[in-house]
């Protein structure tokens, strides 16, 4: 699923649901500013708030490293950090 697209960051995407699924692949890539890429946030919403479940470093460079995290049935949202523009944030979920 694309998160976001184009995107000025830090930028949070919509909320999306995993449904049965049990793991998340995400990544982030930005052709300009490529030195400003620091993390991505996989945020679950729970008891009326989202928190922080899972953090990817980004080495500051131009793409965040493809990776896969768990992920049980809720309601999440991602947040890519650092500063910059037009961005792209993609992820698969996968059961």
């Amino acid at each position: 699923m694309l998160l976001g697209e184009n995107v000025d960051y830090t930028f949070t995407s919509d909320n999306f649901g995993v449904g049965k699924r049990t793991s998340i692949t995400m990544t982030a890539g930005s052709i300009f500013n490529p030195q400003n890429l620091s993390a991505i946030s996989l945020q679950r919403y729970d008891n009326g708030s989202y928190s922080e479940v899972a953090r990817i470093i980004c080495d500051g460079g131009a793409v965040c490293p493809l990776s896969t995290l768990p992920v049980e049935r809720g309601t999440y949202r991602v947040v890519l950090e650092g500063f910059g523009s037009n961005a792209v944030l993609g992820a698969i979920l996968r059961e």
